[in-house]
Parts: structure tokens; C-alpha cells; sequence
């Protein structure tokens, strides 16, 4: 479980991302490939990971497992001294938009 949210206390918007995928190899740094819904989520709003401190990510223990196979420590949003990670490579998407899909 992964969250995104745009401040670390009274976040304007939090989303909790359904799905992805590691790119990075076991090492100490993470990279996700983030799926359309939750792109298209996060992109639809104006004050989340536009720019690096308005963007947070919490995590609960069953996020990913270390090297060894043991549970990252959860940054849990609903303690009351929760810690939210702010994020600290943020790549701002230059892809220009493109029509998938429409009705008539």
C-alpha cells in the first residue's frame, strides 16, 4: 500500500495508488512505474508532485521487503506522529496528452 499526498500534515489531496511496478534493482533506492488510473488521478490535480515539496508518499509494512526478505517500516498516515516521506527525485512528466478513447 502506497499513498501520494500533496503536504505532510493537512494534505490538499491524497491518493492511494492501486497498482505499479518496480523498475529499480534490490538496492536502496525505489522506482515505480506508476499505472494510467493513478497517473491520471494525480495529474488531475493541481498541488501534488508537481513540484518535489508537494510531494509525499506513505506506505504501510507490506509495501516491499528488503534484501533479506524482511518488511520495510510503514509510514503509517493514521498514526498520530506520522512521518510522511517527502520524495526526493521527482521527474516531471514532458509527455504531451493523447486521446485513448471517446463517445459520441
Amino acid at each position: 500500500d502506497l499513498r501520494i499526498q500533496s503536504f505532510a500534515s493537512a494534505p490538499d489531496f491524497v491518493h492511494q495508488l492501486v497498482g505499479g511496478a518496480v523498475l529499480s534493482p534490490d538496492g536502496t533506492t525505489v522506482i515505480l512505474r506508476l499505472l494510467a488510473p493513478d497517473l491520471n488521478a494525480i495529474k488531475s490535480q493541481s498541488l501534488i508532485c508537481t513540484i518535489r515539496s508537494n510531494c509525499y508518499i506513505s506506505f504501510s509494512s507490506n509495501f516491499l521487503l528488503d534484501m533479506a526478505g524482511n518488511s520495510v517500516v510503514s509510514v503509517d498516515p493514521n498514526a498520530v506522529d506520522a512521518l510522511f516521506l517527502l520524495v526526493q527525485t521527482l521527474v516531471v512528466d514532458s509527455t504531451r496528452p493523447n486521446v485513448t478513447s471517446f463517445d459520441l
